[in-house]
């Protein structure tokens, strides 16, 4: 029973110093003392939800393991070299998203954590091997060298208007902007002043017959034919 708690109690300080190394470098605690921040990061903790905590809890629970596992390999060896804890597929996803703009833009760490713990549960399988063989090497060379690039997260697509949807305008399209107004929208444009004290319905149909009106009187008369002219000149 001692064991248990003791244990209990190493993984809460190992969740509580992961989240301490995280938060210290976070924007909204510039300016403050390393006591300040403390106390800070300590209230924050001590504030986390659920998922949070277990996700901290689980990370703590697996490099206790690692160092047992580490202290008992080297227990029986006369000169003992520590061994870096092992880093997770998570631990090293949310290091790597931490420089990603989309994420490093959330000021709430709480909100932050949910929002790299919903990414990374919704990674698709190949991805989360690729993390954790990544993550099984990097912890073999004791996190000083990058093995392979990191794991970006796809973001929104933006309509990028490119040279090809950019086409030269035709003839055609460039003579239909060119064209002029009709002479009836002309027409229109004249009379509407001048018809104000009529209702619309009333206002367009004078407008029509205005229109029509005009159009016949334009009408250029029949011209007889060479045909009609040698007829009248035997008479």
């Amino acid at each position: 029973m001692l064991r248990f708690t003791v244990a209990l109690c190493s993984i809460r300080k190992m969740a509580l110093k992961l989240f301490r190394d995280e938060q210290l470098h976070s924007a909204n605690l510039q300016g403050l003392s390393m006591a300040q921040k403390r106390k800070v990061i300590e209230k924050k903790f001590n504030h986390l939800g659920r998922n949070e905590m277990r996700v901290l809890r689980q990370r703590a629970r697996e490099m206790h393991d690692n160092v047992v596992l580490a202290a008992g390999a080297g227990a029986g060896k006369g000169d003992f070299q520590p061994r870096h804890p092992k880093i997770t597929a998570y631990e090293l996803f949310f290091k790597e998203q931490s420089s990603n703009p989309s994420i490093s833009s959330i000021t709430s760490p709480r909100l932050r954590e949910k929002r790299v713990f919903a990414i990374f549960q919704t990674l698709p399988e190949k991805t989360r091997k690729q993390l954790e063989e990544r993550a099984e090497q990097l912890s073999q060379s004791g996190g000083q060298r990058k093995i392979s690039p990191a794991v970006k997260v796809p973001k929104p697509k933006k309509e990028i208007q490119t040279k090809a949807s950019k086409k030269a305008p035709t003839k055609r399209t460039a003579a239909k902007k060119k064209q002029k107004p009709s002479t009836y929208r002309a027409f229109v444009k004249e009379q509407m002043p001048l018809l104000k004290h009529l209702p619309p319905a009333e206002r367009i149909k004078t407008i029509a017959k205005k229109w029509k009106a005009q159009k016949g009187e334009k009408k250029p008369t029949k011209r007889t034919g060479p045909s009609e002219n040698k007829a009248g000149g035997k008479k």
